[in-house]
């Protein structure tokens, strides 16, 4: 949404952080507040040089790079690295022009194709995909330029075959960055900064979401599927504890409800959970795509009545085909009064929170018990990223999910 523009940047200060516990490296760090960030889209930035060929870090300029390609390593270092260093640059030269030209060109959509179209056979016949006995450069680069020319252009303004778009360079850099850090977020130690990056934006996401930021808590995932699946579960052994440990019983005959309009994620999710897709029932929706609480009550009531246990309704804040907003408060109140789990799929809407504009279309949504988002739908976030949020059950995604690894864990680590 460009009205109410609102971003968190995170900033390390130096090397120092990646030996610091996480409350001294947040300390550290300046997570800006949703409301003071200014959007960047139009910003200016005067040092890009003005030569659209040259290089960010060309030579000539006063922050080039210690060492140009060709020279010597200084004294001490490890040469194989220093190679790799080499052979880094020359790629990022190499194939830097083509990504370039590959975005200047979305911007003429009557002179670019959103696709250069080939049958699968044509395309296969076209791509050399072969793994010869050793590489080089020049195919290195020419399959680049391959799978520019055949890929959609996503960021085309004509591109409308999904629910996302092109990417932020601001994300598209950070992409690079994840890729070069090649870090991971499995434990504090082996991952300090972003863990603490993780955990900051849960929190101000949670709170701009309405929720309780102390007892709320999150987990980014690869996509709305998981998160909606890593909801159900966390669902399940809050409901039927056993679970996790024992498996299905024969007298737990669990229900789970969603729309008809609901993504197809959901009855994934239920298989994946061993309870068989037949114990997801499809709610009607009216005109709009929007369930229909009164329908979805009486068939609760009914599958209570029948010894059935129902314990999750899965809403939906934009329905994948529609756009469809479920409402919420009244689904909030059937699940409280028969203590069933509400959460929300806003892998498509849930971005609304960021609009002043309109977010009151997700109205209820802080009453949920949980809620995922999509960042890479209308935020401009590279694929894939989805955030889950679980509201007012403190633990409760730890407890789904704990197997007690203590392998992973060090002394000292934090």
């Amino acid at each position: 949404p460009s009205d109410g523009d609102r971003r968190v940047l995170l900033v390390g200060a130096s090397d120092s952080l990646l030996c610091m516990s996480p409350p001294a490296l947040v300390g550290q760090m300046h997570p800006m507040g949703w409301e003071q960030t200014q959007p960047h889209k139009h910003d200016t930035t005067p040092d890009v040089p003005a030569d659209r060929t040259a290089m960010p870090w060309d030579a000539s300029r006063s922050d080039a790079p210690p060492r140009s390609p060709g020279e010597p390593p200084r004294p001490g270092g490890r040469p194989v690295h220093a190679e790799e260093v080499d052979e880094l640059d020359a790629l990022l030269r190499a194939v830097y022009p083509l990504i370039r030209k590959y975005e200047e060109d979305n911007a003429y959509p009557d002179d670019t194709r959103v696709i250069e179209h080939r049958g699968g056979p044509e395309l296969r016949s076209a791509l050399d995909l072969s793994l010869p006995p050793e590489g080089s450069r020049a195919a290195y680069v020419r399959t680049c330029e391959e799978a520019i020319r055949y890929s959609v252009r996503t960021s085309h303004p004509r591109f409308m075959n999904q629910l996302y778009a092109g990417s932020e360079p601001a994300g598209q850099v950070a992409e690079f960055l994840a890729a070069v850090l090649n870090s991971t977020v499995h434990t504090y130690g082996a991952g300090p900064v972003f863990t603490v990056m993780e955990r900051e934006l849960i929190a101000q996401v949670a709170t701009l979401v309405g929720f309780d930021a102390d007892e709320a808590d999150g987990v980014f995932a690869p996509g709305g599927s998981y998160s909606n699946m890593t909801a159900l579960l966390v669902a399940r052994n809050e409901l039927f504890p056993h679970v996790s440990r024992q498996g299905w019983q024969e007298g737990d005959r669990p229900v789970v409800y969603t729309s008809v309009q609901a993504h197809y994620s959901v009855k994934k999710a239920v298989m994946i959970a061993g309870m068989g897709s037949d114990n997801l029932i499809e709610v009607p929706t009216d005109a709009d795509g929007a369930m229909d609480p009164a329908w979805l009550e009486s068939h609760i009531i009914a599958s209570k009545d029948n010894a059935r246990r129902p314990f999750f309704v899965s809403a939906t804040a934009g329905t994948t085909v529609l756009g469809a907003i479920d409402p919420l408060p009244a689904l909030h109140d059937i699940c409280q009064r028969h203590g069933v789990w509400l959460h929300v799929d806003g892998a498509w809407g849930g971005a609304l929170i960021m609009s002043d504009t309109h977010r009151h279309k997700l109205s209820g949504l802080e009453k949920a018990d949980s809620f995922c988002f999509n960042p890479h739908k209308l935020l401009g976030v590279p694929l894939q990223c989805s955030m889950l949020l679980v509201n007012k059950h403190s633990g409760a995604l730890e407890r789904a999910n704990n197997t007690d690894a203590d392998y992973l864990f060090h002394a000292g680590a934090g």
